[in-house]
C-alpha cells in the first residue's frame, strides 16, 4: 500500500508569508516615522522589485540545477534573522531602503523550492480552485502579521519587528520540523522553466507570493490549441498595465493615509480589510463557484479595482469626517478586486503561455511584470511629491483601464470565455 503522501509542510506557509506581509506594511511606515516621504517610500519599493527580478532568475536556477527544497528553504528563512535585526538598529533611511532591498533577494530564495513542493500536492484538477486553495494559505498569514498591527504606533515599530523575527523563528522550526530531506528534481520539461515561472507574479505585489504560479507550471504540460502571439501578447500587456496601476496606488497609499492623520493602528486595520477581502474571494471559488466567466470577471475585477481608487479620493472633497470609513470600505473593494483579477488573470496566462516558445513567452513576462513594477513604485513617489496624490490616484485609474482595451484584443481561444470548475 502507498505511503499517503504528508502535507503537514504547508503549514510553514502561514509564519512565511506572515514575514513578508508584516515587513510589506511596516517598510513605509518606519520610512515615515523616520522623518521621509512618500518619495522615500517609492525607492524603497523600487529597489525590491529591482533585486526580485534577477533574485527570482537566480534562485530558480539553482533549485533546478540543485534539487534542494528544505535546504533552499531553511537558507531564505535564516538570512532573514539579521536583515530584520538590522533594521530594528537602524534610523536612517537610505539604510533602511538597502536593507529591505537585500530582504528581496533573501526572501525569493524560497518562493522556487515551494512551488516545486506543492507540484506534487494537486489535489483538486480544478485549476481556479487549485489556485485559490493556497492562495488562503498565504492570506491567512498575512492576517497573522496585520492582526498584531492595530497596537503599533511610534514607540512599537521596533518591537513589530522582534514580532516579525519570533514569526520567523516560528517558520524555522516548523520547516526543520515539517519539510521533509530530500531533493526534488525537475523533470527535462519544467527544468530551466521553473526559475521563471514563479517570478512573475512574486514581483506582483512587494510580498512575495510563494503560491500562485505552480499551477502555471503544472498547467504548462498540457499542451492545448495556441491561440496565437497577438493575443498572448495582448494579455500580456494588459496584465503589465493592470500591475503598473496596482503599483501607482499601493505605494502611495500609506503615506497618504498617514498624511489625512491616521494612526499606525488605522493603518493597518484597513489593510486587514483588504486581506479580508481577498480572502473570500479565493473562499468563493474554492467552496462555491461552479463555472466562472473569465471575460465576465476581469472587466468587473478592473471596474472594481477603479472603484475603490475612486472611493479613495472622495473625502478630498466631500465626506471628509468619514475618512477612515470610505477607507475600509474601498481597500475591502479593492482587496476582493485584486483576488478576483488574479485567479482569473493568472488561469488564463496559464493557458496562453505554451507551445515550443514558452521559455520566450516566460520570459516576456518577466520582464514586462518587472518593469511595470518597478517603475509604477518609483513613478509613484515621484509624482505624489511633486505634484499630489490626487494626480498619482487617477493616473492609476486611467493605466487600470487601458489594460480592459488592451484585454479586448486578447483571443481567448481554450476557454471561449467559460472556465467549467
Amino acid at each position: 500500500m502507498a505511503e499517503k503522501p504528508d502535507y503537514s509542510w504547508i503549514y510553514t506557509i502561514l509564519p512565511l508569508s506572515a514575514v513578508g506581509s508584516g515587513l510589506s506594511i511596516i517598510i513605509p511606515i518606519y520610512i515615515l516615522d523616520l522623518g521621509g516621504t512618500v518619495f522615500d517610500v517609492g525607492v524603497a519599493f523600487a529597489l525590491y522589485s529591482l533585486i526580485s527580478i534577477p533574485a527570482s532568475i537566480l534562485w530558480g536556477k539553482v533549485t533546478d540545477d540543485s534539487g534542494m527544497t528544505k535546504e533552499l528553504i531553511l537558507l531564505s528563512l535564516l538570512g532573514t534573522f539579521p536583515i530584520i535585526a538590522i533594521m530594528y538598529l537602524l534610523d536612517h533611511v537610505a539604510t533602511l531602503q538597502i536593507t529591505y532591498a537585500l530582504f528581496a533577494f533573501v526572501a525569493t530564495a524560497a518562493s522556487p523550492a515551494i512551488n516545486i513542493m506543492l507540484m506534487g500536492e494537486k489535489r483538486d484538477p480544478s485549476l481556479p480552485k487549485y489556485f485559490s486553495r493556497y492562495s488562503i494559505w498565504a492570506i491567512g498569514g498575512t492576517l497573522l502579521a496585520f492582526l498584531p498591527g492595530y497596537f503599533v504606533t511610534s514607540a512599537y515599530i521596533k518591537m513589530y519587528l522582534v514580532l516579525l523575527l519570533l514569526l520567523n523563528l516560528s517558520a524555522l522550526v516548523l520547516a526543520l520540523t515539517l519539510i521533509r530531506d530530500r531533493h526534488v528534481r525537475t523533470t527535462s520539461t519544467t527544468r530551466g522553466l521553473v526559475s521563471l515561472f514563479f517570478a512573475p507574479f512574486n514581483m506582483l505585489t512587494h510580498v512575495p507570493n510563494v503560491l500562485t504560479t505552480i499551477s502555471l507550471t503544472k498547467r504548462i504540460h498540457e499542451t492545448i490549441d495556441g491561440t496565437g502571439l497577438n493575443g498572448t501578447a495582448a494579455l500580456l500587456v494588459s496584465v503589465a498595465l493592470f500591475s503598473l496601476g496596482m503599483n501607482l496606488f499601493n505605494t502611495s497609499y500609506i503615506p497618504f493615509l498617514r498624511a489625512f492623520g491616521l494612526s499606525y493602528s488605522n493603518i493597518f486595520s484597513i489593510n486587514i480589510f483588504n486581506a479580508v477581502g481577498q480572502v473570500s474571494v479565493y473562499a468563493i471559488v474554492l467552496l462555491l463557484a461552479r463555472r466562472i466567466d473569465l471575460h465576465r470577471y476581469y472587466h468587473a475585477s478592473v471596474f472594481l479595482r477603479c472603484a475603490c481608487y475612486l472611493l479613495v479620493m472622495l473625502p478630498l472633497f466631500f465626506l471628509t469626517g468619514a475618512f477612515f470609513y470610505v477607507n475600509i470600505l474601498a481597500y475591502v473593494i479593492g482587496g476582493f478586486a485584486y483576488a478576483l483579477w488574479n485567479v482569473t488573470a493568472s488561469v488564463m496566462i496559464y493557458d496562453h503561455i505554451r507551445g515550443k516558445n514558452k521559455g520566450y513567452y516566460v520570459g516576456l513576462w518577466v520582464a514586462i511584470i518587472g518593469a511595470s513594477t518597478v517603475l509604477g513604485a518609483f513613478g509613484s513617489g515621484v509624482i505624489s511629491a511633486q505634484l499630489g496624490y490626487m494626480y498619482t490616484f487617477v493616473l492609476a485609474i486611467a493605466v487600470t483601464l487601458l489594460s480592459v482595451t488592451s484585454f479586448i484584443r486578447a483571443r481567448l481561444g481554450y476557454y471561449k470565455g467559460v472556465v467549467r470548475v
